[in-house]
């Protein structure tokens, strides 16, 4: 073989195994790619379980209880509106003691409440801030008991109020009377008041298991 030809031989295996090399080299990449996606699809499709355990289950009614309002006089109504919207979105942890009066606080003027009619310790009727809070308050204990949640604390009004059956209601005198109750169960509770012209409505939210 001349040298011609060996030369066009040997370039030709040059090139041949260039060609290879060049194959090979780019198929590994394509495999160290692919590789890649799935570890990456597979972390992605492991952190979207994850966060998908982490979303909270909606809320939903666990107990409920409503009154009638039957004194509608301008003040006690609002005394009704300002109390309801303090108290709502209120949340009760599990094993957690509720207190009407440390949530609600003082029902002074400053706080948008107006005088109204209350009942003083001897079962009179007089006029003081706050007036009607108590159907509030009544309304809470009765949803409280379809619960069998653990009563605290509960104390009679000094006469008959007409909202609620006798020996139903809740009196609250801040810093004298007060509700308390114990979430006893085993999910947090969340508290919503709403009042329109007729009733009081006390809902109890939870995420029951």
């Amino acid at each position: 073989m001349n040298k011609k030809i060996f030369k066009i031989h040997y370039l030709r295996n040059i090139l041949l195994l260039i060609c290879i090399l060049f194959i090979l080299t780019g198929c590994g990449d394509k495999q160290t790619n692919d590789i890649s996606y799935n570890v990456e699809n597979q972390n992605y499709e492991n952190n979207a379980t994850s966060y998908t355990n982490e979303i909270e289950l909606p809320k939903q009614e666990v107990a409920s209880f409503y009154t009638n309002i039957y004194d509608k006089t301008e003040n006690r109504m609002n005394n009704l509106r300002v109390a309801a919207n303090n108290l709502s979105n209120t949340v009760i942890k599990s094993g957690e003691i509720f207190s009407f009066n440390e949530t609600m606080g003082p029902s002074n003027k400053e706080k948008g409440y107006k005088e109204a009619k209350i009942f003083d310790a001897e079962g009179n009727v007089i006029e003081g801030y706050g007036g009607g809070i108590c159907q509030i308050s009544s309304t809470l204990y009765n949803a409280a008991l379809e619960l069998n949640l653990e009563i605290i604390e509960r104390h009679a009004h000094s006469r008959k109020v007409q909202y609620v059956e006798e020996g139903k209601d809740a009196a609250i005198s801040y810093n004298r009377l007060d509700l308390k109750f114990k979430n006893s169960l085993d999910y947090d509770l969340t508290i919503e008041c709403k009042v329109d012209e007729n009733k009081v409505y006390i809902s109890l939210l939870g995420n029951r298991k």
